[in-house]
């Protein structure tokens, strides 16, 4: 059976239309987790004019990827997808093509090697902004699921640690994102931004496991403005 033809939803899934933010972060994690493959998700922010409110329910229970994505974007018309090298790619119908939108920078060049999905997520980073700093990561609630579900955490673990290795030139922050999901083979990504779609500086990008587990990070906050030294 194809991979698109799979059956990917064993379990009940109602969605209320129109789906915000949350409700289309929820889906495409069954979806991908489901059918165990990358799905690279752009979401509008929060903010973006929303459709008009419904009462339509659509019951997304048993069905193939193929039947519920071009579903969810007939419901919901300011996304498009496609699938690019067995990615598949979802996005605000208004980044395609759009050269403000940071995921459509161009990448001359982008080198991992033995890298963890952390040390990716900040290579991405720093590429889009050199002073970057890796954030601090610590592993004390993987620590204590060690104690209370062992065979879960090292399942994190192993993902968490699980080394990529890439090599590409002439593409985009987008493709770097697919190509990374890609070779580690057990995550998709989605790209968050809180006020303007494809906005860096207020980006939250984050790697998400099949198995409900993730790495994320956010971009470097901007430096505050300086302020008048009062003396009195």
């Amino acid at each position: 059976m194809p991979r698109s033809d799979a059956i990917v939803m064993p379990d009940v899934l109602r969605v209320q239309l129109p789906l915000g933010p949350g409700e289309w972060i929820h889906v495409i994690a069954r979806l991908a987790g489901s059918q165990r493959r990358p799905v690279g998700l752009e979401l509008l922010p929060t903010s973006a004019p929303g459709l008009q409110e419904t009462n339509l329910a659509l019951d997304l229970t048993g069905m193939s990827f193929a039947e519920a994505l071009p579903l969810l974007i007939q419901y919901d018309p300011r996304y498009v997808y496609r699938e690019v090298d067995s990615v598949l790619e979802i996005q605000p119908a208004r980044s395609v093509n759009n050269r403000e939108d940071f995921l459509n920078i161009p990448v001359h060049q982008f080198i991992l090697t033995n890298a963890t999905i952390a040390e990716a997520l900040t290579a991405v980073h720093q590429h889009l902004d050199p002073l970057y700093v890796e954030p601090k990561r610590t592993m004390h609630g993987l620590q204590q699921l060690e104690t209370r579900m062992p065979a879960r955490a090292r399942e994190i673990r192993r993902g968490i640690t699980k080394p990529i290795s890439v090599n590409l030139t002439d593409t985009t922050v987008r493709r770097v994102l697919d190509h990374i999901a890609r070779k580690h083979g057990e995550v998709w990504w989605r790209v968050e931004c809180r006020s303007t779609v494809g906005d860096y500086r207020d980006s939250t990008i984050k790697f998400v496991g099949y198995d409900n587990w993730s790495v994320g990070a956010s971009s470097r906050p901007a430096p505050p403005k300086k302020q008048a030294l009062h003396l009195q």
